[in-house]
């Protein structure tokens, strides 16, 4: 394993104050409300916001559509590789982590 889940848990909650402006951000997401951190839905066609940032979660949820994104997914939206999303989300903490092998064909 690469990427220790318990370790990547304890640097989203590190970001947990930044994160949901940080994803609206990265994801470009419209009619952004920062105060409720909700906004329309950036994966379907909606004219009312149901974008909804869950504190607990540490996520965005839709609530109709159902999907739901973290700083990970929206990182690899932008185009990175999980492993370098990871990097960013421990780095943003502020947390080094070594993620062993990384790169070696097996």
């Amino acid at each position: 394993m690469l990427v220790d889940n318990d370790k990547l848990k304890q640097a989203k909650e590190a970001i947990a104050n930044q994160t949901p402006d940080l994803i609206a951000e990265l994801l470009n997401l419209e009619q952004y409300d920062s105060r409720n951190h909700k906004a329309l839905c950036p994966y379907h066609v909606e004219d009312t916001p149901s974008f909804v940032w869950d504190a607990k979660r540490l996520r965005y949820k839709c609530f109709g559509c159902n999907r739901t994104a973290d700083i990970v997914d929206a990182y690899v939206e932008t185009g990175l590789t999980f492993l370098e999303a990871c990097e960013k989300v421990f780095e943003l903490a502020g947390m080094s982590y070594s993620f062993g092998e990384r790169g070696v064909k097996r």
